[in-house]
């Protein structure tokens, strides 16, 4: 039998938290266990998420043609160097220019580079997870200089914030 994935037990985790709430009879458990194993890995509840995200965010006029419109550019894309999968739909949420931006208000002096704890918090504010484990883990060179310029800055956090799985930059119609 092969190993379940961390998805398919997430999965299965959260139809058992449920169970009890729901009372539904023993026989049906299983069933409901394998439902929660194809809506972890197939990302089912992510991609409803990211759609609900845009409708309330953007509250189109034509609700069904934004959702038909979003599903028809929508990949599943794996996130490199990981198992991951994540829903792309083609932008980020946060551009190249928000980050600019962002670096710009941390270089308070106009010193073109920044701490390290500036670029943790960005990450954070970003939305990436574990902004400061993922820094010294993968960028350790960073937390020795103790400082990053604009272009490290740049290619890190626009890289981690898509891996996240920030995906897509709301339109609004």
């Amino acid at each position: 039998m092969a190993k379940e994935s961390s998805s398919d037990e997430n999965g299965v985790r959260m139809i058992e938290s449920l169970i009890p709430n729901l009372q539904i009879p023993e026989l049906h458990h299983d069933k409901l266990k394998g439902i929660g194993k194809y809506v972890a890995k197939h990302k089912i509840q992510e991609l409803f998420n990211e759609l609900l995200v845009n409708i309330l965010t953007t509250k189109p006029k034509d609700v069904k043609g934004t959702i038909v419109n979003l599903l028809k550019r929508v990949k599943k894309t794996k996130i490199p160097d990981s198992d991951e999968i994540i829903w792309d739909f083609g932008q980020n949420y946060l551009e190249i220019g928000d980050f600019e931006t962002l670096f710009d208000t941390y270089d308070v002096l106009g010193v073109h580079h920044i701490p390290v704890n500036y670029m943790i918090d960005a990450l954070s504010v970003a939305g990436v997870p574990e902004a400061r484990t993922l820094i010294e883990t993968k960028y350790p060179e960073i937390i020795e200089e103790g400082h990053v310029n604009k272009v490290t800055f740049l290619y890190i956090i626009e890289e981690e914030h898509r891996k996240a799985g920030f995906a897509f930059k709301i339109d609004s119609e």
